[in-house]
């Protein structure tokens, strides 16, 4: 039996709760991998469920903290201020909103979601 991209989802790491669907994933940002994690751009209209930002705010509310940090993609880097992303049910941090995109970058728009998955070793 084969599995639709509709049924795969990336998942809390530490309770398991689904809340980005795979076939909203745009890419890899490579450039942000290691060992231990990597990073994943998802479209600005993702589907995401079951998170919030900080104090338990919604995501399509305007967050209460943005931190301003470097993202990079090939050749090509951006300065972007994004808002952390929670787990609903555990409270794991689980990744990023863009709130802002500083430098046109051809891939990384504001209101898309960075989702960090933990590689398993």
């Amino acid at each position: 039996m084969s599995t639709s991209t509709l049924d795969v989802w990336f998942c809390c790491l530490h309770c398991k709760t689904r809340f980005a669907p795979f076939n909203n994933l745009i890419k890899e940002l490579a450039s942000h991998r290691s060992r231990e994690k990597c990073w994943f751009l998802f479209r600005d209209n993702a589907g995401l469920m079951n998170v919030n930002f900080e104090g338990r705010k919604a995501i399509d509310q305007a967050p209460t903290s943005v931190k301003s940090v470097e993202v990079r993609d090939g050749g090509h880097t951006t300065q972007t201020d994004m808002a952390s992303m929670y787990c609903s049910k555990c409270s794991a941090h689980v990744g990023w909103k863009i709130v802002k995109e500083s430098n046109n970058h051809p891939i990384v728009h504001q209101g898309q979601y960075i989702v960090q998955n933990h590689l398993k070793l």
